[in-house]
């Protein structure tokens, strides 16, 4: 530590926080308790209730139980259940789940891994995300970039909590070994139609869930159907059982239509069943789907086929009213009948969303099948462009709110707007995007099927302030090189251009620079041929600025202030101003400190300048010129600029240039040797660093600190 004295004094009326230290003080001294902060998070416990039609499955019960003594205490236990469509294995595990959740007071939380649905299975960096938000990031926190990072935030996330993680719908051991956790204090409950042999390693007990027995299925539907019914017609019971397979989705399907239809004969409804549908199948689920599809109104009818050509994971009452040509209460209480029919399962209500439902895969299968033969494929095609209007229109509407700079580029759409969703505030907006992320691959992949092929690229150029905000870099740079190569094929230039550079800025995030490179020279190209200096200049900063972020700043420096002298001739500061932040930094760099001192306070002046003032790169700026005045030896000014750059960065808020700041204010404390404070301001970044989970950082603050004598 410095030998300096400190002469604490505080003189006059000072409001502090609860702890004063002063060597004297004089006036008075108001101590007020710190303002309260957000409220924790609430203790997730997602599990679905048990119907209380609940039947049978004791030997499951007991088999599952086995995984306790199946596992060494340093492991979290690990069962499978696996079995065919409609055996009802998602309703076991909540079943034994329920039974179980005592012991895991930290949470019990379900996620959806989407093996069997559109556009399934879920991207592994897609459900980290949502879990770390379901365990208590804020819906707005920044998590990390990469897959690596986030499975190592949830490891630190889950470790020495009691957790129950309920995993349904996996595709296979892949998908689900990421998402486990590292300590021996938590529950892990996988569903899959499949065994997934590849978890035996990791400890799984598995157990193959099948049909029930005789006995179960008369239960079940007596239990539905209630006992003065049922005791009508026992061999029309077991018929129906029988063509039902045994199994509890079908059982629960037919016995749901029965209620509702007090007055159809046990005896008429297993004639019916007899009957193969119009398409013959020999899948019990399909074959009393139909029987409830007789039953419905013509309007539920109606709704029923078109959502067989929605192509989400899920389904709302917006998507559905916009794809059914209804208005929005319409469909909510069109998908509420169905769910009571059992043709749909509800999942619950989701933000940004409201009530939400999930059509399984066989009963979609027969959807599709009334759908082609009821409606044909013009009928499909319209429900499916309709869905896929709403989600482009919608997405549209929540870019201009969140990013009213993004770059104006033309929407195809094929059928003039129903009841659209409006957003209140740019929050709303957010969120939507957020929840709607899952659905952006299968309505793509639709559109290549209808060889709607703008549909891809403006779809993900919609979609562009969540790229921003969360940085998911795996999907970023997925849907944007498929959106390049729509764009390429409708030969459209500027579409061409966007998809190339914003695939450079996620590959550079990726710290793929040679690729981000490729894709801002094919920008650049295109800019070229057209005249285009705005686009000229854009390319030329992005060139520059993956050559800066790579360490290359010999090779960045020419085009960082060719795109300066680019920016000032088109007159647009705010692009200038960030050129010469770059250029600013590169000069300190290489010792010209008044060049550098030149272009860093120009480019804070200009952005603060701004119509709407640019706070986030005017902190950067004045980040950077705290650390070129270190670098010149000036440390009294350095330190002064480097504090009120991390309170500009707090206040904005960004919590990772708060972070790179306090990194900063280390470096310039080590260089003028103040090496105690230098190494409490490295800890300091690091545990900033650390709620991030960014794990070069974190090493990086790691290594300034063994190196800090």
């Amino acid at each position: 530590m410095s030998g300096d004295r400190i002469d604490n004094r505080m003189s006059g009326s000072t409001v502090h926080g609860t702890a004063v230290q002063a060597g004297s003080v004089s006036g008075g001294v108001h101590i007020h308790a710190p303002a309260p902060g957000p409220p924790a998070p609430p203790v997730p416990r997602q599990l679905r209730p048990v119907p209380a039609t609940w039947t049978d499955r004791e030997e499951s019960l007991t088999a599952l139980s086995t995984v306790f003594s199946a596992v060494p205490d340093f492991a979290s236990p690990l069962a499978v259940i696996d079995g065919p469509g409609g055996a009802g294995k998602r309703a076991l595990a909540h079943r034994w789940a329920h039974a179980l959740s005592a012991s895991y007071p930290d949470g019990q939380v379900v996620t959806d891994l989407r093996a069997t649905a559109p556009g399934g299975p879920a991207p592994t960096t897609e459900t980290l995300r949502s879990l770390l938000r379901v365990l208590g990031h804020a819906p707005d926190a920044r998590l990390p970039w990469m897959q690596n990072e986030l499975e190592a935030m949830l490891r630190s996330v889950t470790a020495g909590r009691r957790l129950l993680l309920v995993l349904e719908d996996a595709a296979n051991a892949e998908q689900v070994i990421p998402l486990l956790p590292a300590g021996p204090n938590c529950l892990v409950v996988v569903t899959s139609r499949t065994a997934l042999p590849g978890l035996t390693a990791h400890g799984a007990v598995h157990h193959q869930l099948r049909a029930f027995a005789p006995h179960a299925s008369r239960a079940l539907l007596t239990r539905i159907l209630g006992a003065e019914r049922a005791a009508e017609d026992p061999a029309a019971l077991d018929r129906i059982a029988d063509a039902c397979g045994h199994l509890p989705r079908p059982l629960s399907l037919i016995a749901a239509d029965l209620a509702h239809a007090p007055h159809h004969r046990l005896h008429a409804a297993a004639a019916a069943l007899a009957r193969p549908p119009a398409d013959r199948t020999d899948n019990s689920t399909v074959t009393a789907a139909d029987a409830a599809y007789r039953g419905l109104p013509d309007d539920s009818a109606r709704v029923y086929r078109i959502l067989a050509a929605v192509p989400a994971p899920d389904l709302d009452e917006h998507a559905t009213a916009a794809a059914a040509r209804l208005r929005t209460a319409e469909a909510g209480a069109h998908l509420r009948l169905l769910a009571d029919r059992a043709l749909l399962e509800a999942v619950g209500d989701v933000p940004g969303r409201g009530a939400v439902y999930r059509m399984p895969a066989e009963i979609r299968r027969h959807a599709q099948q009334r759908l082609a033969a009821h409606d044909g494929p013009a009928g499909a095609a319209t429900a499916t462009l309709s869905y896929l209007d709403y989600l482009l229109r919608t997405a549209t509407r929540a870019e201009h709110l969140l990013a009213p700079h993004h770059r104006v580029l033309p929407r195809t759409y094929h059928h003039p707007p129903g009841e659209e969703l409006e957003f209140t505030e740019p929050g709303a907006a957010r969120t939507w995007m957020r929840a709607h992320l899952p659905a952006l691959q299968p309505a793509k992949d639709a559109a290549r099927r209808l060889r709607k092929t703008a549909y891809r690229w403006q779809i993900t150029h919609a979609f562009g302030p969540l790229w921003q905000a969360d940085r998911p870099v795996d999907e970023w740079i997925r849907h944007h090189e498929d959106g390049l190569r729509a764009a390429q094929r409708c030969a459209d230039p500027m579409a061409q251009r966007e998809m190339a550079s914003t695939l450079a800025l996620g590959l550079t995030y990726a710290q793929r620079y040679d690729e981000a490179l490729e894709q801002y020279r094919l920008a650049l190209d295109l800019a070229r041929m057209t005249g285009d200096r705005e686009g000229i200049a854009q390319y030329t900063a992005g060139l520059g600025s993956v050559l800066y972020d790579a360490g290359r700043l010999v090779l960045a420096e020419p085009y960082v202030t060719a795109a300066i002298d680019l920016y000032d001739g088109l007159g647009q500061p705010r692009g200038a101003a960030l050129a010469r932040t770059m250029g600013g930094s590169i000069a300190a760099t290489r010792r010209d400190f008044d060049t550098a001192h030149q272009l860093l306070d120009r480019a804070r002046r200009d952005l603060l300048a701004l119509p709407a003032p640019d706070l986030r790169n005017a902190a950067r700026a004045l980040a950077r010129s705290g650390e070129a005045h270190s670098l010149q030896g000036d440390h009294s000014p350095a330190r002064n600029l480097l504090l009120q750059a991390r309170e500009e960065f707090t206040a904005v808020p960004d919590g990772h240039w708060a972070a790179r700041v306090t990194e900063y204010l280390g470096q310039a404390e080590a260089r003028a040797g103040h090496h105690d404070r230098a190494a409490e301001r490295y800890r300091e970044s690091l545990d900033l660093y650390r709620a991030l989970s960014s794990t070069r950082d974190i090493n990086r603050l790691r290594h300034h600190l063994r190196a800090t004598p």
